[in-house]
């Protein structure tokens, strides 16, 4: 069984219509942000990163535990990668896939986040800019150094 860990945001909505696109059954659950359940792992299907959307999947191609993804991107290319869709069958196609992917994920959908943002924090601060929420974003290692240290095996393994 699929598990999408869910808020609002457009991020939740690429993998949801990736879900929809490849005709899985998921099951949602929502996370409610104004509570702050998105930074229990408990709440996120075991997840460590404190954001949504989070994927939990019962049965991975490797047989083993559930896998939980974090993050949009990765999440779209696991399902692609496990079903078989949407991710170039190999060589020049898959590159050609995985770099739009890429090009959503680090280019237009960061900016027309940060321009909805700005546009709608304008109206409320005055046009002051408020950077907070970036310095914030940097100076916030603790999940991140964990994600890590979890991960660092896998990494030097393979």
């Amino acid at each position: 069984m699929l598990e999408l860990y869910f808020a609002t945001s457009p991020n939740v909505l690429k993998v949801v219509i990736a879900l929809e696109e490849l005709s899985l059954i998921y099951r949602l659950i929502p996370v409610d942000l104004s509570k702050g359940e998105q930074h229990d792992p408990a709440l996120l299907g075991g997840a460590i990163t404190g954001k949504v959307p989070v994927l939990r999947d019962d049965a991975p191609t490797d047989g083993g535990p559930p896998l939980v993804l974090a993050e949009s991107g990765a999440i779209m290319q696991y399902l692609g990668e496990k079903f078989g869709r949407y991710i170039g069958a190999s060589g020049r196609g898959r590159v050609e896939v995985m770099q739009w992917l890429f090009w959503q994920m680090g280019g237009l959908g960061p900016i027309s986040g940060q321009t909805w943002h700005f546009e709608i924090r304008r109206v409320r601060v005055k046009a002051k800019l408020d950077k907070r929420s970036y310095r914030e974003g940097v100076h916030a290692p603790q999940p991140r150094s964990k994600l890590v240290s979890l991960t660092r095996d896998k990494f030097q393994g393979d």
